[in-house]
Parts: structure tokens; sequence; C-alpha cells
């Protein structure tokens, strides 16, 4: 193959990987990986490939595989940053902190991995240290709704200023209106302040929006709850 079918092939992978159609682009990444001259960066883009096929372990491989290459300074930080994330859904929490950890060392105030301690501190219930975390990735980023919403959040269960966890969640919502993490915290910092229909408002949207993580469960049971004990008491 000449050396402009080559680069043909590559154009063609990273075309399929931009089109989201990640299983063409794994089978045009590895023939252009069998190429004396093959780009440094195929592992990294076969990480994201498997990644977004939530083929997680041939992900990490490729991570590897990744940083024994001559590979840009930003791409090793995006390699760093997609390890943790992985590393976090496999239930591997000290290694997602370690690599967090390496990212602060090349990048101090990188907002994802400062949000990436927090929440391994807010998992390890862990809510003062998660708050210093959080804290810092929204001083970095303060326009971010993510950030915004994480702060926002870990005030509350900090016991913290709930007015002002109230106006960040907020300003998060105006940002992301059908984010059900950001619905769920706007939820409990109602709950927080006795407003039972607001909070049964947001935590209904934030369980229609597709909110099905635990914390956002726990909560819409809790407000439940209160609604049916206010309704019990009019009686």
């Amino acid at each position: 193959m000449t050396n402009n079918e080559n680069i043909s092939l590559l154009k063609q992978a990273i075309n399929y990987l931009n089109n989201k159609e990640y299983t063409l682009a794994i089978v045009a990444f590895t023939e252009a990986l069998q190429k004396d001259d093959y780009d440094s960066k195929i592992h990294y883009y076969l990480a994201i490939c498997y990644s977004n096929l939530k083929y997680y372990k041939e992900a990490l491989e490729e991570i590897e595989l990744a940083f024994k290459e001559d590979i840009e300074y930003v791409v090793k930080l995006q390699l760093l940053l997609l390890k943790g994330y992985i590393n976090f859904i496999l239930e591997n929490d000290d290694i997602a902190l370690q690599t967090f950890q390496q990212v602060t060392e090349f990048e101090k105030n990188n907002k994802i991995a400062l949000s990436g301690i927090g929440y391994y501190y807010f998992k390890k219930n862990d809510y003062k240290k998660a708050l210093e975390y959080y804290e810092l990735a929204y001083k970095t980023a303060p326009e971010n709704s993510n950030a915004m919403n994480n702060y926002g959040y870990l005030l509350m269960m900090n016991n913290q200023s709930i007015e002002k966890a109230m106006e960040l969640c907020n300003q998060a919502l105006k940002k992301q209106p059908n984010n059900p993490n950001i619905l769920d915290s706007v939820a409990w910092g109602h709950y927080l302040l006795n407003n039972i229909k607001a909070a049964t408002l947001a935590i209904t949207k934030a369980i229609n929006f597709g909110g099905a993580i635990d914390e956002i469960k726990n909560h819409y049971s809790e407000i439940s709850k209160k609604v049916r004990e206010l309704l019990s008491s009019k009686k």
C-alpha cells in the first residue's frame, strides 16, 4: 500500500469515528496499524472507539499502548482522563483517583481531573473532601454547568448555605434544563428548604429525563414519603 493509500485509509477511519460508526472505525484503524509508518495516535483513536462501545477492557489496553507511542502532551492528558473515567465505571476507584491525580501533576487546574477527585471522595462519603475539590473545579470553570451543580450539591451535603447552593444549581439548570442530575440537585435543595411542591416537580422531571442512579432514586423516595406524610396530615 502506498503512502497516499495509507493516508486515505486513516482519513476514512477518522471519518467513521466522527460519524460514530465505531465498529467500522476499529476495523479501519486496525488495518492502518499494520503499516510500518502508522500514525502514532491510532491507539488513542482505538481507545475512544472501544470506550464508546463499552468494551472497557480493550479501551484500557489501547490506552496503555498509546502511552508507549510518541504522542502529544494534549493527547496524553485526554488519555489519562479517559482512563480515570473508565476505571470509575469498572469500580476501580483507587486507580481512577491515582489517574486523575496524575493529570493534576501535569495541569494543576484541570476541571475534569479536579471533579474526578471530588467524585472519588463523594463515593467514599467524605463530603467535606469532595466539596474541597468540587469548589476548586468550579473556580476553574465558573460558567460550566456541571461544575456549578457539583459544587452546589456538595454545599447541601455539607449543610452549608442551602440558598447559595440553590442559586448555583438553578444557574446550572438554566444551561441544561433537561439534565437529570441537575434537576435532582434542585429537587433536593427544595426538599431541604421544605418547598415540597417544587421538590416534587423537579424530582419527577429528573426521573422522566432518565435519572436512574441510586442517588436520584433515593431522593425520589424521600420526597415521595414527605408528600404522603403531608397528605395524611390533612385528612
